[in-house]
Order: C-alpha cells, then structure tokens, then sequence
C-alpha cells in the first residue's frame, strides 16, 4: 500500500504567504512530501514588515495537533513559532502524549529585525517542556547566544557554543551564522556523538530572503522525512535555499522584502510584466 512521506509542520500562519506554515507547505509540497498543519498564531503583515500577532485558542492547537496525528502519524513534526508558555506547555503535552517518531525544532525567538518573539523567562519551559521530546533544532547565532548564554563572535565560537549546546542538552543542534560572517555563510551543526560538520557557501546578496530560514527549517525536515541523514539533508537544504533565493532575487513582490521562491521550477512558473 503507497502513502506519503509525511511532515506536519506546527507553525505560525502568514498572511503574506512568504514564512511560517505557507513557506513550509511549499517548501515541502516542492520536495514531494505531503504536509499538514497546525496554526499557533496568525500574525499580520506583508513584506514590509510584521504588524500584529493573534494567538490562537490552546484548546484549538491542541484539537489540530491530536486530530492531525490521530488520522495520519507524521515521519516528521516540524515545529515553528510558539509565542507563548501556554502554546510550548500544549504542543509539549502533545509531543509527550503520541511521541512522533522525528521532530525537528525552529524557534521563531527572534524575527529577522531583531524583535524578540519569545520572551527570555520562556526559555526555561522550552528546555523543560520542548527539548526532551525535539530530535533536531536549528538555531541562528542569536537564539544560540540566549539559550548557551554566551557570546558568539566568530565561527569558532559557532563551535564551541554547539559543544556547550550538546553537554547541556544531549541533542543534534544546527547553529547557523545567517548574515553575521561579511560575503560567508556558515552552519555548524553538532550531535551527542561528537560529530561536527561545518557547511560554508559564499552569500547571495538579495532583497528577497523573506521565509528563508523557515524554507531552510521545513527542508531539513522533509529531507529527513525522505529518507536522508542529517548531514545530508542539511546540506541538500542550503543548496535548495540558494536556488529558491536565486530564482526569486529579480521577482518583484511587494514593497518591502520580498520572499524566496520555493516553487522555482522553470517549467511552472509564471510571470506577468510587473
């Protein structure tokens, strides 16, 4: 009998369409897995910028998460923006319950502009309630310096803190530098086994990087949900993200920062003089 693989993203929704769940379904529906979803806020905005956030009923989260996993059991849970205690107790409580067999961790802590989305007392409930239950988590220098509480200057310092990382919370960890390292970009990523592997691409200057990193996020996990180790699928990820942010660099959308383009296949693709 043929299913799908399958990637259940728990994310934020972006009206936009550029980040969050829309970016992930995607990025994921691009790679040939099936996604699902469930919402944890609905945040308002465009390329311009975010302009408000809703959270959304805890009961409703948990009803989209059970109901999800009780119909189709994921390959692998992708988790996004979780605003608040509340919303980390409850996809918590949901990961303890039906134990999904890969779930792969993109803390939304701190938007592009450096707004900080969760606040820092949150940080002990997700390594209370979340971290037990997470099999990968990606996170940028920033996120690494709150949750290592250190200070990260170079790449060397990238290492060290997944080292600290590991020690503190015996689980595979990606720390990526995004735009920190001028004309480089580098992700450091880690397990328990003590294995390192260090990944170095030259930067795409572009105004339209909005939802890379959640495009980054969702394709390890549907890379991994195929079937790919997780050197392998951090490294087939960066070289989709580089082709999704080449692809759209000359796409006008929007006023602001406009978004990557998942669906960069030539041949389906369209375009209207702008």
């Amino acid at each position: 009998m043929k299913r799908y693989p399958i990637v259940f993203t728990i994310a934020g929704s972006d009206c936009i369409g550029g980040n969050g769940a829309q970016a992930d379904i995607k990025t994921i529906s691009a790679l040939g897995a099936y996604a699902a979803t469930a919402v944890t806020a609905l945040t308002v905005g465009n390329t311009m910028g975010l302009r408000s956030l809703f959270p959304i009923p805890q009961e409703v989260i948990r009803q989209q998460i059970e109901t999800v996993i009780e119909d189709i059991m994921p390959d692998v849970v992708k988790l996004g923006l979780l605003n608040d205690v509340e919303t980390i107790r409850t996809v918590g409580d949901c990961l303890r319950k039906y134990h999904p067999p890969y779930v792969v961790y993109d803390p939304v802590m701190l938007s592009s502009d450096g707004i900080r989305h969760m606040l820092r007392e949150n940080i002990d409930v997700i390594r209370k309630e979340l971290l037990p239950f997470v099999s990968l988590i990606i996170i940028n220098c920033q996120e690494a310096e709150l949750l290592c509480e250190m200070s990260i200057e170079t790449v060397e310092d990238m290492k060290a803190a997944a080292m600290l990382f590991i020690r503190k919370y015996r689980i595979p960890v990606l720390i990526k530098s995004g735009d920190r390292y001028e004309n480089e970009l580098y992700d450091v990523l880690r397990t328990p086994a003590d294995e390192e592997w260090v990944f170095k691409s030259e930067m795409i200057y572009t105004h339209n990087s909005h939802g890379a990193s959640c495009t980054f996020s969702s394709a390890i996990a549907t890379y991994i949900a195929l079937g790919h180790e997780v050197p392998e699928a951090v490294a087939k990820s960066r070289e989709f993200v580089r082709q999704a942010i080449q692809y759209g660099d000359n796409v006008f959308i929007g006023h602001g920062k406009g978004p990557v383009c998942q669906t960069f296949d030539p041949q389906k693709m369209k375009f209207v003089e702008g």
